[in-house]
């Protein structure tokens, strides 16, 4: 699916800003903004398990904590 992000109405524009600006008040936090990222950036539907792995520095509960 490709996202089309253009829009040449300024009203629009500017509903688009303030419902966006909205919802980064509702998102953030520490992985909230780094989850969405990877998200946007996927070609596609990403699993939990490859969501997990495209996160970098992230803390696995299996992760060996010596390591």
């Amino acid at each position: 699916m490709e996202r089309d992000w253009r829009c040449d109405i300024p009203e629009q524009r500017l509903v688009w800003a303030k419902a966006t600006t909205e919802a980064l008040k509702i998102i953030e936090g520490k992985w909230k903004t780094v989850i969405i990222c990877q998200l946007f950036a996927a070609k596609g539907p990403l699993r939990f398990s490859e969501l997990e792995r495209r996160i970098e520095g992230r803390k696995s509960k299996n992760a060996d904590p010596a390591a």
